[in-house]
């Protein structure tokens, strides 16, 4: 690709709120850009940068109810971002998606038992995309991701 320039802002913070409960979250704004160049003979300087999302946030809680026991929640939300191979910019944007996970862990001596939930509420979405010209483009092809998906482990830890 041509040169490219990156610049944002992150913002992070975390607090333990109470001896069992913590809470944290993040907030990146990205603006990725081509500095200068061309692609297939467009002139791309200032246009974005394909597959750089403009917003990504992450917000998370976890809580020891119970001794060794920990529930934890989280929620990633990723926005509009380009297409693949649109360097010219001439095709609409990625839709933004949200995520939620939950996980729940219990550890007793070296072993650790959890279960996960990923994309809580089943969210219809994909993180990859590609437009089928980049000099005119007007179809594309995505890459569905997994809807809700179960996850169980069993962890032992040499020491």
């Amino acid at each position: 690709l041509p040169p490219t320039e990156r610049r944002g802002l992150e913002l992070a913070a975390n607090w333990q709120a109470t001896r069992t409960v913590e809470l944290g979250g993040s907030v990146n704004v990205l603006r990725a850009e081509f500095r200068e160049g061309t692609f297939n003979g467009i002139d791309v300087a200032g246009n974005e940068v394909p597959l750089v999302p403009n917003r990504l946030a992450t917000l998370r809680a976890g809580w020891e109810f119970l001794p060794r026991t920990h529930l934890s929640a989280s929620y990633t939300y990723v926005g509009r971002q380009r297409f693949d191979n649109d360097q010219a910019n001439r095709f609409r944007d990625m839709p933004s998606y949200g995520l939620a996970d939950v996980r729940l862990a219990h550890s007793r001596g070296p072993w650790r038992f959890s279960a996960m939930v990923n994309n809580l509420f089943d969210e219809k979405y994909f993180s990859y995309g590609i437009v089928n010209s980049p000099i005119a483009p007007t179809t594309y092809s995505a890459y569905p991701q997994a809807g809700r998906t179960y996850f169980a482990s069993v962890e032992y830890r040499f020491r």
